[in-house]
């Protein structure tokens, strides 16, 4: 967490100056640009989804030199994902002018830039490792190549914009920093397998690859749909200038989000091996615990960012690149579902049940998609967040906690009754700190800002552990407290 905020710190620094120095449109073209190039990572997906449960189930039987043998055929299958990947990325730097439009002074700029962010694929093959060291429970490695990678990515960003070089600068600094992010993550990943001498040939059958491949691909793709089409809608419809007010407008309250997304990210290893190791009961009050905290957490979190993301954007890039209000909450509540939905959909994916979720998922990103052109051309900004909200709404966010219910043996009133305690409480709080700060005066410094949010932050931290939390979780969490002060000692 504490890697998370140094990042967000520096990208708080950079905006600004990128910005200012390539220009609203410049700066637009590149993040919807961004996200174009983040569909060609559903070719991977077909791979590291498989390869992910296989590994799992490798390390729960305790065979680690089946788990050898498994990277060292999955790393061949994902050389093979980089040669299918390869010409859809050149097509896509060729068509790139037309699918992001931009003044024509710009086209060629943009076509290198695209070209360039190809380059990172060719050590790709590396991101196998990534998943031995979730699986492995040391994802921290994971981000703490994440975080170096975003050191390298902001400050030669920095550097060869200021220098002149544009959008190719930002290309280069990118493709820099994801190579080196590959590189250390198969470092750190390799360390922690056996030898490869100590590693058994594996056989993977086609048949349980293709089942357990076809439903995380299609998945991936509704998730891609779902996270990185809004930057694609947006220049499409209202210019890659708007690019830049959607963006900075939610950025604060989408990094945040993150943060609670995490608990699910780091969960999802611990809970399948209690599920494995034959505790049930665990098991079901350990879900129903964290699905709780998410949506508390979420709530009181991004509910509190959320009432002073006005006075947040107008001081860091001014106000004439603020979105609105509407844009702020909606993104918000956007986020606390997302956060809990993916805690459900995390299990499920890792258990090998994506394909359980796909028809109702499937349908949940079509009609994000639909949802997102029709209210934007309708409404402006606030509609891509809108269509992203309804759409969760009407899928995922009851269909995935009714799967893990049915499927692993968690109590579905539990669940229900904790979603609706911690949703009371946490609208409560968000309503209360809308009213309140709509009545203090906008902050003019970064000092009167940071004052405000903490003592509000201070006072929702409070709230939570007493209202949001129930009685069995605070005593859980005492315990857990309790243990890590003993073992630190």
């Amino acid at each position: 967490m504490a890697a998370q905020v140094i990042i967000a710190g520096i990208g708080f620094f950079a905006t600004p100056l990128l910005l200012r120095w390539l220009g609203s449109q410049r700066f637009g073209s590149w993040m919807a640009l961004s996200e174009w190039m983040g569909y060609l990572a559903l070719f991977q997906m077909a791979v590291s989804g498989p390869i992910l449960v296989l590994l799992l189930r490798a390390r729960g039987a305790g065979d680690r030199s089946a788990l050898s043998g498994l990277v060292h055929k999955g790393l061949w299958l994902y050389v093979a994902v980089v040669l299918i990947t390869l010409p859809a990325g050149f097509w896509l730097v060729w068509r790139v002018p037309a699918v992001i439009p931009i003044a024509a002074r710009y086209a060629g700029e943009l076509r290198w830039a695209a070209a360039i962010s190809l380059v990172p694929w060719l050590t790709v093959p590396l991101q196998i490792y990534r998943c031995v060291l979730e699986v492995e429970q040391r994802s921290y490695w994971n981000r703490f190549s994440l975080f170096l990678q975003s050191l390298v990515v902001t400050g030669l960003s920095l550097w060869l914009v200021w220098n002149g070089w544009g959008l190719l600068g930002l290309a280069v600094a990118s493709a820099i920093g994801l190579t080196l992010g590959h590189v250390l993550t198969a470092y750190w990943g390799r360390a922690s397998l056996p030898p490869r001498s100590a590693s058994k040939p594996v056989t993977l059958s086609r048949l349980e690859f293709w089942r357990l491949g076809w439903p995380v691909t299609l998945a991936g793709l509704g998730n891609r749909l779902n996270l990185m089409t809004d930057n694609i809608v947006v220049a499409a419809l209202l210019g890659p200038a708007a690019v830049a007010v959607f963006y900075v407008t939610q950025r604060l309250i989408l990094f945040l989000g993150r943060m609670v997304n995490d608990l699910s990210n780091i969960s999802w290893a611990g809970l399948s091996e209690m599920r494995a190791g034959g505790a049930p009961h665990a098991f079901s009050d350990r879900v129903v615990e964290l699905s709780a905290t998410v949506l508390g957490l979420g709530f009181v979190l991004l509910g509190s960012i959320a009432a002073f993301n006005r006075d947040f954007v107008s001081l860091w890039v001014g106000s004439s690149n603020y979105g609105g209000e509407a844009l702020t909450w909606v993104t918000a509540a956007g986020g606390i579902v997302f956060a809990y939905l993916c805690f459900f959909a995390s299990l499920l994916d890792t258990q090998g049940d994506a394909r359980r979720r796909l028809p109702v998922s499937s349908m949940g990103s079509a009609l994000n998609l639909l949802l997102s052109l029709a209210l934007a051309w309708k409404f402006g900004l606030v509609g891509v967040a809108l269509g992203t909200l309804i759409a969760y709404l009407a899928s995922d966010v009851w269909n995935t906690p009714r799967l893990v219910s049915r499927l692993y043996g968690v109590s579905g009133v539990s669940l229900v009754r904790a979603a609706l305690r911690a949703t009371f409480w946490g609208l409560l709080w968000g309503g209360g700190v809308a009213w309140l700060v709509s009545r203090l005066p906008p902050s003019r410094h970064w000092l009167q800002l940071a004052l405000n949010l903490s003592w509000v932050l201070s006072c929702g931290a409070l709230y939570a552990w007493t209202l949001i939390l129930s009685r069995r979780d605070r005593a859980l969490w005492r315990e857990r407290w309790g243990a890590w002060r003993q073992r630190s000692l």
